[in-house]
């Protein structure tokens, strides 16, 4: 008995759904390479730092597939330095991603072999430079022994009690208002402490206590010698509630009070 042979079915199309899935992969694989990439970083609420240098501090660089971001390690990579806050990331599709970032600002900048180390707000080191541009309008500070200043890291002094000395200071002419009249603030001798006004009058301080008094009082007499045409000499407010104003070697001026003086915003604070 003969058997008739029977030619294999020709499914057409199954072959034309595989021909479609591999021009779908090759697509997208095309896309991602060429279409979702990273061509433009922006960054919103730098000051200080260009959009390269942040970019490059995230660790990112053009032609990187957009879908391959990592935005937990840009954050990382952006905040290890302490130089900046990352407030958000976002994707603009295809190929933008947009960093929102706060910059930590200058607090004060110390004067160190030659050249201005600027720091925050908790002693973190910013950026170290041969000038000190005027428009950040921070105290210099003198006088603190200073071990370690790598920029990103917290400033390493030899005295840590300078730098409480000096934190209390600082905070204390922030919260009153007259950082901005500061051009100095000597933290050599712990018991003799002073700063200079930015028409260069000498302000005593004394220790680090009642700091709050002392710059309360500085305040008040500064206002008082303005409207009498005095900006230079040395003025000590060591002692609390007493200013004593001298004007080259001669006292001409004596300020006194008593602590219900002491400005309203203060008592009680």
């Amino acid at each position: 008995m003969e058997y008739e042979r029977t030619s294999p079915v020709r499914r057409p199309g199954r072959l034309a759904a595989v021909v479609v899935v591999l021009a779908s992969v090759i697509g997208v694989l095309l896309l991602q390479r060429n279409v979702f990439v990273l061509r433009h970083v922006r960054v919103e609420g730098n000051v200080r730092y260009t959009d390269q240098q942040i970019a490059a501090q995230a660790g990112l660089h053009h032609g990187q597939s957009i879908f391959a971001l990592d935005q937990q390690q840009v954050a990382r990579s952006l905040q290890a330095g302490s130089l900046l806050i990352l407030e958000s990331i976002y994707v603009d599709y295809p190929s933008t991603l947009i960093l929102h970032v706060r910059e930590r600002a200058p607090r004060a900048a110390l004067s160190r072999n030659g050249l201005y180390v600027l720091i925050d707000e908790i002693n973190v080191v910013l950026e170290i430079d041969g000038a000190l541009d005027p428009r950040l309008n921070v105290p210099v500070i003198t006088g603190l022994e200073v071990i370690r200043d790598d920029v990103g890291m917290p400033l390493a002094v030899r005295t840590p009690t300078q730098l409480i000395a000096m934190n209390e200071i600082l905070n204390e002419l922030e919260l009153q208002g007259v950082t901005a009249l500061v051009s100095e603030l000597n933290v050599a001798n712990l018991d003799n402490l002073y700063l200079v006004t930015n028409p260069g009058l000498i302000v005593e301080l004394g220790d680090s206590e009642e700091m709050e008094l002392k710059i309360g009082m500085m305040r008040a007499v500064l206002e008082q010698l303005a409207h009498m045409g005095m900006y230079v000499g040395s003025l000590d407010v060591s002692v609390p509630y007493t200013a004593d104003y001298l004007e080259g070697r001669d006292p001409v001026f004596e300020y006194k009070t008593e602590p219900t003086a002491v400005p309203n915003e203060l008592v009680g604070r």
